[in-house]
C-alpha cells in the first residue's frame, strides 16, 4: 500500500485555504488546516507532513517566524511561503 502525502495549510484565510485544500485532496493526499502559526508548530511536533504550505502574513506570528522556529527545533520538512500581494 502507497502511504499518502500529508500536507499542513497555515492560513488564516478560510476561503483561500479551503481553495488550496480541494486542490491537493484532489490528489489523494491528506491536508490539515490551521489559522495561527502557533497551532502549525503544535502540528508539526505531533505529525510526519511532507510539506507545510505557510501564509506570509498569519494573524499571530509571520511565517519566517514559524520556519525558524521549525528549523530551529531541527524540523526539515520542506516549506512554501505563500503571499496573496
Amino acid at each position: 500500500m502507497v502511504a499518502k502525502m500529508r500536507v499542513l495549510i497555515a492560513e488564516d484565510d478560510v476561503t483561500a485555504a479551503r481553495g488550496v485544500a480541494v486542490v491537493i485532496k484532489a490528489s489523494g493526499a491528506i491536508v490539515d488546516h490551521v489559522e495561527t502559526g502557533e497551532k502549525a508548530l503544535e502540528l508539526v511536533k505531533l505529525y510526519d507532513y511532507d510539506v507545510v504550505i505557510l501564509e506570509f502574513m498569519l494573524s499571530d506570528i509571520k511565517s519566517f517566524e514559524v520556519l525558524s522556529r521549525m528549523r530551529g527545533a531541527k524540523n526539515v520538512t520542506p516549506v512554501l511561503i505563500l503571499s496573496g500581494i
